[in-house]
């Protein structure tokens, strides 16, 4: 539902269509709800992600691991 309720609220204040979305850029893999969403709305639209979706009760290690390859991103 939040995803809806996000792109309505874009599609309104900046009066864009689905169609007009060529890429959708995201730090975690979107989750089925998202992909959903996006194959709804954004049909032409190529899906980019920095990490994959971690299981539900796994995030917390997601997060840990996603903060330390940021660290070495910046400090390579």
């Amino acid at each position: 539902m939040r995803g809806e309720q996000a792109w309505a609220s874009v599609r309104q204040q900046h009066k864009v269509r689905g169609s007009a979305v060529s890429a959708v850029s995201s730090e975690w893999q979107p989750s089925m709800a998202d992909q959903k969403l996006m194959a709804k709305n954004f049909r032409k639209a190529e899906c980019t992600y920095s990490f994959a979706r971690p299981a539900p009760d796994d995030w917390e290690r997601a997060f840990a691991a996603a903060h330390r390859e940021g660290r070495n991103a910046q400090s390579a």
